[in-house]
């Protein structure tokens, strides 16, 4: 459970519970006042980076064509999944990054402000927790559609060969308008 501070400790700051130089050692973390600093300015950096991964998988999201109707509907996505596992990378990608933005602004109140949080650590952690099991669909997209079809991927004329097995109408259809199509292109194979 998350509590608050332990009553066996003898202060609250991060910066003197986590010095090791009092043992002669030199850490890059643990060195007191500036190794707490060093830690503050990296933790802001990840928040900084993962908004604008974040920004990037959206972006990708929108514009790279994967998402879309078109795409999503299209031979290549109903026989091999790769479009639909790649759309599932960006928005996969954006929801874990919002997890890792949580993540770190809970570290960045206990390292910034020096004080032993012991609700923003719960919360870090959890959030943490939440991010990895978030990260899990984005990267087994990714997986599928770079490991298991990476010759497909990388072959234009076998995409093209597959997509010319029925056209995909520019504007979604009714379902018994949809399947009669699908099943003469797969009869003809």
């Amino acid at each position: 459970t998350c509590t608050g501070t332990p009553p066996q400790l003898t202060t609250t700051q991060i910066s003197v519970l986590g010095d090791q130089t009092v043992r002669g050692r030199r850490l890059l973390i643990g060195e007191g006042p500036v190794g707490n600093g060093i830690q503050c300015g990296v933790d802001v950096g990840m928040v900084a980076a993962n908004i604008a991964n974040m920004g990037l998988a959206i972006n990708s999201a929108v514009n790279s064509g994967n998402c879309n109707w078109q795409s999503l509907h299209s031979p290549l996505n109903k026989l091999k999944g790769i479009p639909e596992a790649l759309c599932t990378v960006d928005i996969g990608g954006a929801v874990a990054y919002i997890g890792q933005v949580v993540t770190f602004i809970n570290l960045i109140v206990v390292h910034c402000q020096d004080l032993l949080d012991v609700n923003a650590l719960c919360a870090g952690s959890i959030a943490g927790i939440t991010t990895s099991a978030a990260a899990v669909a984005p990267y087994g997209a990714a997986v599928h559609a770079a490991c298991r079809y990476n010759a497909l991927t990388k072959n234009g004329a076998a995409q093209a060969k597959i997509n010319s097995l029925y056209d995909v109408p520019d504007r979604p259809r009714r379902l018994d308008e949809m399947q009669k199509p699908i099943e003469e292109a797969m009869a003809n194979l």
